[in-house]
């Protein structure tokens, strides 16, 4: 039996080029670039150390040169690989080999002073605080919900974020 007017498209395995970021917590997002995504394809991840045995991740076809992956929220912070697989029928091509570094989530224990005016400085101590990933902070009674936005928060050491109070912060 012969087939016509069906055209047939043969597409190159994809390939992983890069991760961005490089260095992402457990539940968040990073971004893996390649080349030949297909959409329609069902996509699975992996993050681990071994990643096909590593914790199952969240992927999502954007583009045909990027996929969104989850980290998962029980993947243990460490160099990791990240495995994306694609999947069609009987089809399976995998991109794997890209480094990633797991993070220990954030931890806040305490704030001081305890008392403070709007526009004044409190320093938060915890764990995990890392140099160069977005630090905000709500201050008000009924956080997170109808709390003010502060000033503004950076990263003073891996234990210490300092925080200024914004100016229209109510009493």
């Amino acid at each position: 039996a012969t087939v016509t007017g069906t055209p047939l498209t043969v597409t190159a395995d994809p390939t992983a080029g890069s991760i961005a970021p490089t260095s992402a917590y457990a539940s968040s997002t990073i971004t893996v670039t390649g080349t030949n995504f297909i959409a329609g394809f069902a996509c699975t991840a992996k993050v681990g150390a071994t990643p096909s045995t590593g914790t199952s991740a969240t992927c999502t076809y954007a583009s045909a040169t990027t996929v969104v992956v989850v980290i998962g929220a029980t993947t243990p912070a460490a160099a990791s690989s990240v495995e994306v697989t694609f999947t069609n029928g009987a089809k399976v091509a995998t991109v794997a080999g890209t480094t990633l570094t797991v993070r220990a989530v954030p931890t806040a224990a305490s704030i001081a002073p305890l008392f403070a005016y709007a526009g004044s400085t409190i320093t938060v101590t915890g764990a995990n605080f890392i140099s160069g990933f977005a630090c905000t902070a709500k201050v008000g009674s009924n956080v997170p919900t109808t709390s003010t936005a502060a000033a503004s928060c950076e990263y003073a050491s891996a234990t210490t974020v300092v925080v200024v109070i914004g100016s229209g912060t109510p009493a």
